[in-house]
């Protein structure tokens, strides 16, 4: 069923449908909340902050696996270190509205 609110406002309350209409409104809320792009239209962002802060901060150390025999597996720290980058690419490109802590949390519970 269509709503007659706006996507991104729905998103805001993390009221999405299942089935999700564009709107008018979302599209101009989208153009006024663009990522920082540069001149060639990528993402502006600091790769020494993403080593910095994000990796030394969030991925886990070996001994934070239940089982270490999973570490060097498809699953284990590499896999880990490389969605913390992402998340941290991310955040910085202000692509997500929540905090960091929250977007890390997501990145492991799921």
């Amino acid at each position: 069923m269509k709503s007659d609110i706006p996507l991104y406002i729905l998103a805001e309350k993390k009221e999405l449908p299942e089935c999700q209409f564009m709107d008018f409104q979302t599209l101009e809320w989208i153009e006024k909340n663009r990522p920082n792009f540069d001149d060639n239209g990528l993402v502006k962002i600091n790769p020494s902050k993403i080593v910095d802060y994000y990796i030394k901060r969030y991925t886990p150390k070996i001994n934070w696996f239940e089982n270490e025999s999973i570490v060097s597996t498809i699953h284990g720290q590499r896999h880990l270190l490389r969605c913390v980058a992402l998340a941290g690419i991310l955040c910085e490109a202000n692509l997500f509205s929540a905090n960091v802590d929250e977007i890390m949390y997501f990145s492991f519970a799921t």
